[in-house]
């Protein structure tokens, strides 16, 4: 950020201390509200911190990825949220280029920037400052993280790549078809014992069973001993 022309003294600078230092309305569910520049500055094309809501005359300008913070209204009722006039959002910058120094004011246009909402846990008051000496401010953790993983977020797009998503549940297992005469064939031809091929006929989710006389003797001529056979008459006759 280039820094702030010479000879502007703004009302909210010359108060900044009291006004960090005395408690504000509380936020609404908890949090702060700050945004990063998402302008295209390259080539010079930089975004602006406007004196004002309007006209063009600029203290300073900021490069894509420089974070801010908000506020809004005045007194008792001044809150760390944006107050937007006419296309522009009314920020709180740091001057210095390591983010420190007194708290600044400005406009910018919302246009360029993206918000982002931050944990009010810092600060009672939801404050995005923290104290680095005596009239020294710099970000506290709880706007930084919001600010970093809103970077990373703009980061991944600037890069082209794609956003990230969950992953995929895996695949249902395809349904298992209906128990018949020619599967319970199979598994006692298969050698399993009457025991397991009892227990499958009576845990399978569906089945198809014949046990109709030419059926049973079908089943008999197989091999398939008495007790699955009745185990197949005794599934077939609970059927609803």
């Amino acid at each position: 950020m280039t820094r702030p022309r010479p000879g502007r003294t703004s009302a909210f600078r010359t108060t900044a201390l009291l006004f960090l230092l005395v408690a504000g309305t509380a936020q609404a569910a908890g949090k702060g509200e700050g945004a990063c520049v998402v302008r295209d500055t390259s080539g010079r094309n930089y975004a602006s911190l406007y004196r004002d809501d309007e006209g063009d005359k600029a203290e300073a300008r900021a490069e894509r990825g420089q974070c801010f913070g908000a506020v809004s209204g005045s007194g008792a009722s001044r809150a760390y949220a944006f107050e937007r006039k006419n296309g522009r959002v009314h920020i709180l910058y740091l001057p210095q280029i390591n983010d420190s120094g007194e708290v600044r004011d400005a406009w910018m246009d919302e246009k360029d920037v993206e918000i982002f909402p931050y944990e009010c846990g810092c600060d009672a008051d939801c404050s995005p400052f923290g104290t680095a000496g005596r009239g020294t401010y710099v970000w506290n953790g709880c706007f930084r993280e919001a600010r970093d993983r809103k970077l990373a977020e703009l980061k991944e797009r600037w890069a082209g790549a794609p956003p990230r998503v969950a992953a995929a549940a895996p695949p249902a297992s395809p349904a298992e078809r209906p128990l018949s005469n020619k599967d319970v064939v199979a598994l006692s031809k298969a050698g399993l014992s009457d025991a397991l091929v009892v227990a499958k006929i009576q845990q399978a989710p569906s089945e198809s069973l014949d046990v109709s006389t030419d059926a049973l003797l079908a089943l008999k001529k197989e091999g398939v001993s008495n007790a699955v056979i009745d185990a197949m008459m005794k599934r077939a006759a609970g059927r609803p």
